[in-house]
């Protein structure tokens, strides 16, 4: 029986198989087979390759292939930002700083402007503008151009691609109102976008002209907020004509402490916004200074700075390498700086005052309180508060006595200091002696608990506290205030006193104002032995956790030197902050601007000068506030980002400096 094979399915296609003949074939001659078959198989492929199944998993494969990328970009950029940000990063940018802050890198940086400067002429609308040049603020631009009349120069900086930021405008300070040659630092821009830059040039004629330029701003040095959270309260609203219009001028000097130790300082306007970095050692002071129309400050331990409103460094004293600078300083009645330092072969810490000569850069020991105050000092039990740690911790330094530890310092005209000692929270006023010679320095009175002092030899400078209150505690900030300033702030309270009861009698000869930060933090560990709940009612004990249930206190005195009394005039609270922190009194008279001193203030302020508001910098809260004379906030601002603490903030106009307040 003969058995037919069966016809395909209808709709049905055979399936092709398609076999490579082996060499053996191919070598008996079979090429042309071979040949069909290849062309079979390249057939079966392109058909394949057209389905519409294979063409999307191309595209799926495609797809997944550009996300992978994607991420792996992503990533990238990731640990490009993290590098940015990690020790070897701020070791490249600390040696970078280091550089800045020398002679060399100054005068090279010099060098280069002079040459550009003589190699063509500038006029306004092809001015030299320089980035940084001098490496002393990362935002800012150095400027420079003639004008064939005399003028002066107005600027403006916008952000057309983010409206957000408020427009920047400031009259440029000159050494006259109107003059031909034009050279000055730009600060005020804004980092990574595109700046927009008016100059109005103003000329004696009353002829106006405005020239624009666009200037792309690099990323910051620091890890600081481009913006901080700021609240305005309806006081400050209600008195904006008599307040925010001057305050607006100002800017807030911010020496900030960042991760990796990054501690610039920085300057932020009314509304909150960076408009400066000046990117500093690790080690830098937080105190900043005006003096001759020059910027001082501490840059490293051993090191203090004077700059030029162009940012030029035009001074750099460096001190013996024994010492280590800290804290505050302050100049005398000849210019010297007397900084607090320590002496690092010595155990003691901030228990000395250094005298530098800014111009021969000569430094000397001038004040050792370990000599001055040695029976106090010898029964302090050896323990270190330098790291703030708490009563249980047992963190703290074997190699330091913190025993004094000296924060503040302030020349009283006459040949005084009025020093702060945070351990045994007590404020000292010291005579330097007949022509403030070396060694010649005697005390002249002690404001604190007396409990600490009863012990020793000098028990009797202790002042009495004249009515019921609780003392100081932990104190920063320290200053007084006499003739012109006292008189403006009385002038001011008793202007605004509800009542004839609550008036501020006049001082006599004998009687000064001494103010401060009142930390309110009672904690002593070289005293083990005090009972600081019973010696300041109401102290703090402390130093970490939520401090939001703590306050601390703007706490103003009236000090007798005849009666050897000190009395409170005034006292309000403030966000609590146990270490550092800073007070400043502000007056908002045209005529009479507050130095940029914290907590050093002039005697020369008139009696009829304007309002007086007071800053209050909580440093360990990153909050400071603006308050008026009767202790009510007007404005508060609050670092967030990478900011750990706003060591000292100061508000300082830039007039006569960076600026000219009125223009013309």
């Amino acid at each position: 029986m003969t058995t037919k094979d069966k016809k395909p399915s209808a709709g049905k296609k055979r399936s092709t198989v398609v076999v490579a003949p082996d060499r053996g074939t191919r070598a008996r001659g079979t090429n042309q087979a071979f040949a069909r078959a290849q062309s079979v198989r390249a057939r079966q492929k392109e058909l394949i390759a057209n389905s519409p199944r294979h063409t999307r998993a191309k595209w799926v494969i495609i797809l997944v292939i550009i996300a992978l990328l994607a991420c792996l970009g992503i990533w990238t950029t990731r640990l490009y930002y993290q590098a940015k940000n990690n020790l070897q990063t701020t070791t490249v940018l600390a040696d970078k700083i280091k550089q800045i802050y020398s002679t060399d890198y100054q005068d090279s940086a010099q060098k280069k402007i002079d040459k550009k400067k003589k190699a063509k002429a500038y006029s306004p609308d092809k001015m030299l503008l320089m980035d940084n040049p001098y490496g002393t603020n990362t935002m800012s631009l150095y400027a420079y151009f003639t004008t064939s009349s005399p003028a002066a120069v107005t600027y403006s900086i916008s952000t057309p691609d983010d409206k957000s930021y408020p427009t920047f405008t400031r009259a440029v300070h000159q050494n006259q109102s109107y003059q031909t040659s034009h050279e000055f630092s730009i600060i005020g821009l804004i980092p990574a976008t595109k700046n927009l830059i008016t100059f109005t040039i103003s000329y004696e004629d009353g002829h106006r002209e405005t020239h624009t330029y666009t200037q792309i701003m690099g990323n910051l040095w620091g890890t600081e907020p481009s913006r901080l959270s700021t609240t305005v309260t309806r006081r400050m609203t209600a008195e904006s004509k008599s307040l925010s219009g001057q305050l607006d001028q100002g800017l807030y000097f911010v020496s900030g402490t960042g991760v990796n130790a990054r501690n610039y300082t920085y300057l932020y306007d009314s509304s909150g916004v960076l408009r400066a970095e000046l990117p500093m050692p690790n080690n830098h002071g937080t105190s900043l200074k005006i003096r001759n129309g020059l910027l001082y400050f501490v840059s490293d331990y051993t090191q203090v700075c004077a700059m030029n409103n162009l940012g030029k460094l035009v001074s750099i004293s460096t001190t013996p390498s024994t010492y280590q600078i800290n804290n505050d300083f302050d100049f005398d009645n000849q210019g010297n700086i007397l900084v607090i330092a320590s002496d690092k072969s010595q155990a003691d810490t901030n228990n000395l005052i250094l005298k530098i000569n800014p111009v021969t850069g000569v430094s000397r020991e001038y004040i050792n309180f370990s000599t001055l105050l040695k029976d106090y000092r010898k029964n302090a039990r050896s323990y270190s508060l330098s790291d703030g740690s708490s009563k249980n911790s047992t963190s703290a330094s074997e190699n330091l006595w913190s025993w004094l530890e000296l924060n503040s310092i302030q020349y009283i005209p006459g040949g005084s200091l009025l020093v702060s000692s945070r351990e045994t929270s007590t404020i000292m006023k010291i005579s330097l002696g007949k022509g403030q010679k070396d060694n010649s320095a005697h005390l002249l009175y002690l404001l604190g608990p007396h409990q600490i002092w009863d012990t020793t030899t000098y028990a009797d400078f202790v002042y009495s506290r004249d009515g019921s209150f609780s003392s100081h505690a932990g104190q920063h900030s320290v200053f007084q205030m006499d003739d012109g300033w006292a008189k403006a702030w009385i002038s001011n309270q008793n202007t605004s006193a509800a009542s004839a009861d609550k008036k501020i009698k006049s001082l006599s000869n004998s009687d000064h104002l001494v103010g401060m930060f009142n930390n309110n933090y009672g904690y002593s560990p070289t005293i083990p032995d005090l009972d600081w709940a019973e010696t300041v009612p109401g102290v703090s004990t402390a130093s970490k956790g939520n401090f939001s249930k703590y306050r601390s206190y703007f706490t103003l005195y009236r000090v007798s030197e005849k009666a050897k009394t000190y009395s409170q005039i005034m006292r309000f609270s403030v966000p609590y902050s146990p270490l550092y922190s800073n007070a400043q009194i502000i007056t908002l008279d045209t005529a009479q601007r507050a130095s940029s001193n914290t907590g050093t203030v002039s005697s020369t302020v008139s009696d009829s000068s304007g309002p007086l508001v007071i800053l209050m910098n909580s440093a360990q809260q990153k909050t400071w506030g603006l308050y008026d004379s009767r202790g009510r906030l007007l404005q508060r601002f609050t670092a967030g980002g990478d900011i750990k603490m706003t060591g000292e903030v100061t508000f300082f106009t830039g007039n006569n400096f960076y600026f000219d307040l009125h223009e013309g």
